[in-house]
């Protein structure tokens, strides 16, 4: 797009985590900083802008969730340079893009991906209470799926366009009033926990609002034991002092007393890192509720 708009790339002879790098884009005044969250993180780390960059127009960050800490940070970066910050949605079946919007001019739905570019169209399939569900995108850009035959690659532009596309995307979320797309997690990233259905996602960003700490939330991996019984949904939580560094929730399913998951939680404290587990709770939802949290 950067071509097609009548730029050009700069294209450093080393990576980014040298000096000479940032020399060369300040030197060719490079006018759009891309990059996905955590090309940021290291951004950040790297003290990059502290540079000057002053042909800077835009900072554009796609292809993950960004943090809504990092976000902060770079809106107060392009208000203090008068540059753009583009926050983007997609997928490779869509040609990259799905939605889009400059954060800045919007910066009350900083936790939100945009709205759905021009010629698109969102919807939300089998949506909870709450609007919850899988994002489905249709639009031109999707493409029409893997070739069989030899015939499948010669298929011409306009024949392509006779089709409507639907891409049922993984990811689940919620459209707001405004028309703006909120990702909440995967649909696959959900675990049922005494008959309450929990996005990992959405327990993981929740947990981290607790604590200020990243954390990180996984299926029940049944990592010290191989018996079905009581499903408690019992957990562990564990968390690093070092942001940068993410492990894993575990939930006990087999465990049928207290106290055997009490042992079920020791083991998982070994297998994970002895010494690092900050704290264990009864059951997601209690977690969620910020209730019966034990140190």
């Amino acid at each position: 797009s950067t071509i097609y708009a009548g730029g050009r790339l700069l294209i450093p002879e080393t990576d980014i985590f040298h000096k000479e790098c940032w020399d060369y884009l300040e030197e060719n005044r490079v006018t759009a900083i891309s990059g996905v969250p955590y090309a940021y993180e290291w951004y950040r780390k790297l003290h990059v802008f502290g540079r000057t960059f002053e042909a800077l127009r835009l900072m554009t960050t796609a292809g993950g969730a960004m943090s809504r800490s990092m976000k902060e940070y770079l809106l107060q970066e392009a208000e203090r340079r008068n540059v753009d910050l583009a926050v983007m949605y997609g997928q490779t079946e869509a040609t990259a893009r799905i939605s889009s919007f400059f954060l800045n001019d919007h910066p009350d739905k900083i936790d939100s991906v945009g709205t759905v570019i021009p010629g698109g169209k969102l919807t939300i399939s089998l949506a909870d209470e709450n609007g919850c569900g899988e994002i489905v995108y249709e639009g031109k850009n999707v493409f029409l799926g893997y070739a069989h035959s030899l015939n499948q690659l010669f298929i011409t532009e306009q024949e392509s366009y006779k089709y409507t596309v639907l891409r049922y995307t993984g990811d689940a979320g919620y459209i707001d009033g405004d028309g703006y797309l909120y990702i909440t997690g995967r649909m696959n990233r959900y675990a049922k926990i005494c008959g309450q259905r929990v996005g990992l996602d959405e327990l993981q960003t929740e947990i981290g609002k607790m604590f200020g700490q990243k954390v990180g939330a996984g299926n029940d991996r049944n990592i010290w034991n191989e018996r079905t019984g009581c499903s408690m949904g019992t957990t562990c939580v564990a968390t690093l002092s070092d942001p940068a560094w993410q492990c894993e929730v575990y939930s006990d399913r087999g465990a049928a007393t207290y106290d055997e998951w009490k042992v079920g939680l020791q083991k998982a404290a070994t297998v994970l890192n002895p010494g690092r587990v900050c704290f264990a709770g009864v059951n997601f939802k209690q977690i969620l509720n910020k209730n019966h949290i034990e140190s």
